[in-house]
């Protein structure tokens, strides 16, 4: 009995080689996919490695704006630290009727942090705060004037320069002097409105949260480009996830087809005395057979296709930087789904067909 056992399980035909050939191809799509979007992600991770990820604010309150902090904090942190110090004001352009309503900020970055070389300088002005003034018709240049008001507070400044975006300074902001900053607000005298900690300072971090200040760190342009792809990669993998249901029946269904073409062995199994549990675990040892070798193949596969999709990119002058990734992840998942598939696609038909055969078949 043991040799007839076996000998069914591993029994070749055309139908059970193209049942194997349609488990590798979607084995092989599943493998494959997947290690390109684990490529994907490192390749993602890797370059945002290379990068500042950005800087940590600490402040108080519910608006950097309003935020107020004790200059004498800093003398309580260890490592190194940026301070900006912030308030609104109705900015007018001397000569014109343009006034526009924007953040005007005083920065102290002696180490570096926000990596801006006009950080201590006065009279620097945002693009996006320039566009806004040139849409309202007053052009700025290096002679402009602007009057600062706010409240019963004025002062004025002269345009030094108009800086862009890419950096932890807002493109919106007006920076200028401590003194001129004080002009317009006297509760900034001997307060500071935002902490700039770089990344990494764990222990300046637990200990600014330890005093109840609210801490969030910036996005560089790096950041929101990885944080970006993560999303995309959490769609990538709701798409594979839908894709291995569809895996799933296809190879419930064609071992169901592959059973189904043997309802004569299940009668003869019947009609020798073989009992339906071992004729079940027969079949479900078939299913589980095939579908090992056909996702072995289409594992193996999976990953050569997608190397050499990589490599194809280069030959018609796409630059690719993403590299498939073999891991566990990309090997097993598609494994497991096939071979859950493959045994249910067995069990479930030669159980229904051995209880029907069982009453045409006298005991």
């Amino acid at each position: 009995m043991s040799s007839i056992w076996v000998r069914m399980v591993l029994r070749r035909s055309r139908r059970a080689t193209w049942t194997i050939v349609g488990i590798a191809l979607c084995t092989m799509y599943l493998t494959g996919t997947i290690s390109l979007v684990e490529g994907l992600h490192k390749t993602t991770s890797d370059i945002a490695d290379r990068f500042q990820q950005g800087a940590i604010l600490a402040y108080r309150g519910d608006a950097l704006s309003t935020s107020r902090i004790p200059e004498n904090v800093l003398e309580f942190l260890k490592g190194p630290v940026a301070a900006i110090s912030i308030t609104e004001a109705n900015i007018h352009v001397r000569g014109s009727s343009a006034l526009v309503r924007s953040y005007v900020a005083s920065i102290s970055d002696p180490d570096g942090i926000i990596n801006f070389s006009k950080a201590d300088a006065g009279g620097y002005m945002g693009v996006n705060l320039a566009n806004r003034f040139r849409d309202l018709g007053a052009p700025l240049n290096q002679e402009s004037r602007l009057l600062l008001q706010e409240g019963i507070s004025s002062t004025e400044v002269q345009v030094s320069a108009v800086f862009g975006g890419g950096t932890l300074v807002s493109s919106d902001w007006l920076l200028v002097e401590k003194p001129t900053l004080l002009a317009l607000d006297q509760s900034l005298n001997g307060n500071i409105s935002v902490i700039v900690l770089p990344e990494g300072s764990k222990a300046d971090m637990e200990l600014l949260r330890a005093m109840g200040f609210e801490i969030q760190t910036s996005m560089t342009v790096v950041r929101f480009f990885e944080l970006g792809i993560y999303q995309i990669e959490g769609c990538l993998w709701a798409v594979l996830l839908v894709t291995s249901v569809i895996v799933t029946m296809l190879t419930y269904s064609a071992l169901s087809i592959e059973i189904g073409y043997r309802q004569d062995d299940i009668r003869l199994l019947k009609q020798i005395g073989t009992p339906g549990s071992m004729v079940t675990g027969m079949f479900i040892a078939r299913g589980g057979y095939l579908s090992i070798i056909g996702s072995a193949i289409g594992a193996a596969a999976g990953f050569m296709v997608a190397n050499v999709l990589v490599s194809f990119t280069t030959v018609i002058g796409v630059t690719s930087m993403i590299l498939p990734q073999a891991s566990l992840t990309s090997l097993l998942f598609p494994v497991i789904i096939v071979l859950l598939a493959g045994i249910l696609g067995a069990a479930i038909p030669s159980g229904i067909a051995g209880r029907r055969i069982l009453k045409e078949v006298p005991s």
